[in-house]
């Protein structure tokens, strides 16, 4: 199943050619049936997640980015520089209660799916900004 951010009655022939051809400009989500993926070309996984447990780290590089809880166990505060899929926002704000998250995330397309990837909606600890990473600063 491939899902494109497109209006109703978009001419489903010519967004398939864009995606193949690696033209379409927007990210879009496929299902496999036991994964959802993000991508922004179908040369490259932006982020996979397991349906069965959303908040499970399904790629071996976002496991390896949590690293850094070998040298801070329960960091106060985390700032997420993009977002993806979120499988890194889900997982913190799942095992970190503790802790408050920022993610800045430049691509507003990238927002718009956050549903289609169970990332919590902002609330006291957990929200996400549209910015560029160094105008945030």
């Amino acid at each position: 199943m491939l899902r494109l951010l497109e209006p109703p009655g978009s001419c489903h022939e010519i967004l398939r050619e864009r995606v193949y051809a690696g033209s379409y400009d927007k990210p879009f989500v496929v299902d496999n049936g036991p994964r959802r993926f993000l991508h922004f070309d179908l040369g490259a996984i932006q982020s996979a997640m397991e349906l069965s447990n959303p908040v499970r780290l399904a790629l071996a590089y976002t496991r390896k980015m949590m690293a850094f809880l070998l040298f801070n166990h329960a960091p106060k505060r985390i700032l997420l520089l993009g977002l993806g899929g979120g499988s890194l926002a889900k997982f913190c704000y799942a095992n970190l209660p503790a802790a408050s998250l920022t993610a800045i995330e430049l691509n507003r397309d990238v927002i718009t799916v956050l549903d289609e990837f169970a990332v919590p909606a902002d609330d006291h600890r957990f929200r996400v900004i549209n910015a560029d990473d160094v105008s945030f600063f």
